[in-house]
Order: structure tokens, then C-alpha cells, then sequence
């Protein structure tokens, strides 16, 4: 399996390199791959991804453009980003097996208990120095098992304390991660900036973020994975 694997990033990474120096669109390159294929440029975004990965680990909704971070698994995350390190560090080809939660919701639980263990097997080679500015890495990972469902995920661990949320504070939380200003939220929900300070701290703490970037972030991932659509 590895071996027609890395025959696939190889001829992948032929035709990759010539449409980029062409500046024809990669996406359709990556398309002509039947598993998740997708290219990243220095700082670990995603700057395209076929069809499958979009499938797979976004839930079905297109990803490219978007920070991993707001749709990766924790553990598919943590692999992902230390792989980039590495092609990043000199590594011309990376090839690993790794286990993360299914991205899709069906069959998940509000509580992430229902979510699938998936095991995947990628290989990352890189495109840096190749006449392509911007590209750092081709990757392609195909879906080799499934193992019994995870519980009490990162995510489902917040999804059940947001819930524990009164209604407003629900909503003081959404108008945080949003970006909204003190003095619009103050005004929406009629409380005092002492008030809203207070219960922004309480919200942060209670999710186990240090600001609201990370709050965004987290609620994002939250609804990305299916829980609700927080209107992010």
C-alpha cells in the first residue's frame, strides 16, 4: 500500500509542479486524485485540496483558504502541524500513520461520543525550491481502518459546557468570538462593562481558551464539526 502510495504523490507531484509553473490550476490536478490530496504553502495554510479531502475532513464543505486549525481534528492537527516542521526543516518526503475523529457528523453524538476513529497513512513531499513560489508541500493521505468511536473529545467537551451556558451568556460567547466590540455587546444585552468583563472571563476560563481568538477559534471548530451552526 505504501509503495502505490508514494507512486501516487510522485506522478501527483509531476503534474503539480508543471501546472504551477504554467500557473494553470492545481485544483484540477489534485482532482484527478482518487484520495485526499492537497498542497500547503510555508506557514502551514491550505492553499488547495481535492474533492475527497474536503469530503473527509471538512465535512464536506470546501477547505482551501482555511486554517487547519479551524477544521482538523486535535490529533490529526497536532501530526499535521509536526510534519510541516519537518518538510519545513529540510524533509523531501514524510511518510507516517496516524488516528484522528471523523470530521463528518453522521453518527456523531452532541457529547463527541458517536464520532469515528479513523486511521490514515500520508505521505508529504516536498515543493520547496522547485520553481513555485508560495507551494512548501504536496500531501496525500488515504483512509486505511476505522477503530472504535473516541469519547469526551476536546470538542465535545466544549460543546457540553457551552450548552451548560445560560442563553445569554450563549450568546455573549458567539458575540466574542465573532469580533463585536465591548461597547456593542454592553448595548445588546443591556450590562454594565463590569458585567461583561466578568462574564467574558468566565466564559473563557469555563472553555479552556486565554482570548478570544482562541474562543473563535474553538467555536468554530465547534460548529464546523457539526454540533450547531453558530452563525460563525
Amino acid at each position: 500500500m505504501t509503495t502505490s502510495l508514494v507512486k501516487c504523490v510522485e506522478q501527483l507531484s509531476k503534474l503539480v509542479i508543471e501546472a504551477g509553473k504554467r500557473s494553470e490550476s492545481v485544483a484540477v490536478v489534485l482532482e484527478t486524485c482518487e484520495y485526499c490530496a492537497y498542497i500547503k504553502g510555508p506557514q502551514g495554510n491550505l492553499l488547495a485540496a481535492n474533492s475527497v479531502y474536503d469530503r473527509v475532513f471538512g465535512n464536506g464543505r470546501p477547505v482551501a483558504g482555511r486554517s487547519p486549525e479551524a477544521f482538523l481534528d486535535d490529533s490529526t492537527l497536532t501530526i499535521s502541524q509536526a510534519s510541516d516542521q519537518m518538510i519545513a526543516g529540510g524533509c523531501t518526503l514524510i511518510v507516517f500513520d496516524h488516528v484522528g475523529n471523523s470530521a463528518t457528523a453522521d453518527g456523531a453524538t452532541r457529547d463527541g461520543g458517536g464520532q469515528s476513529r479513523i486511521q490514515y497513512r500520508t505521505i508529504k513531499k516536498s515543493l520547496q525550491g522547485l520553481g513555485i513560489p508560495g507551494f512548501a508541500c504536496l500531501g496525500v493521505t488515504r483512509v486505511i481502518g476505522t477503530l472504535p468511536p473516541a469519547r469526551n473529545t476536546r470538542l465535545g467537551a466544549a460543546w457540553k459546557m457551552f450548552c451548560s451556558f445560560p442563553k445569554r451568556t450563549q450568546q455573549l460567547a458567539v458575540m466574542l468570538a465573532r469580533g463585536e466590540s465591548q461597547r456593542v455587546i454592553s448595548k445588546k444585552l443591556s450590562i454594565s462593562t463590569r458585567t461583561l468583563a466578568s462574564q467574558r472571563a468566565h466564559v473563557l476560563q469555563s472553555l479552556g481558551v486565554v482570548n478570544t481568538h482562541e474562543l473563535s477559534r474553538l467555536l468554530v471548530r465547534v460548529q464546523d464539526a457539526g454540533y450547531e451552526d453558530l452563525g460563525l
